[in-house]
């Protein structure tokens, strides 16, 4: 289904114009997010370990294909 989506996005201006308005808007909502948790200990706390437990996900699980995006 995922497949026949992209094509259709992919052949159509108007969808991918908006594929990256929404690209673009998710893009600030993290930069403006991370802006105000910089001085959240707990969220940086989680954040570290959801990266650690990323980083241990890729050492065991080579052939898979990268999932974890920075």
């Amino acid at each position: 289904m995922r497949e026949i989506e992209k094509k259709v996005i992919d052949s159509d201006a108007e969808l991918q114009s908006i594929v990256e308005q929404i690209k673009s808007l998710h893009n600030q909502l993290r930069e403006r997010l991370e802006n105000k948790l910089v001085g959240d200990t707990e969220y940086q706390n989680l954040k570290n370990k959801l990266k650690t437990m990323q980083e241990k996900w890729k050492e065991r699980h080579p052939k898979i294909k990268e999932r974890f995006q920075q």
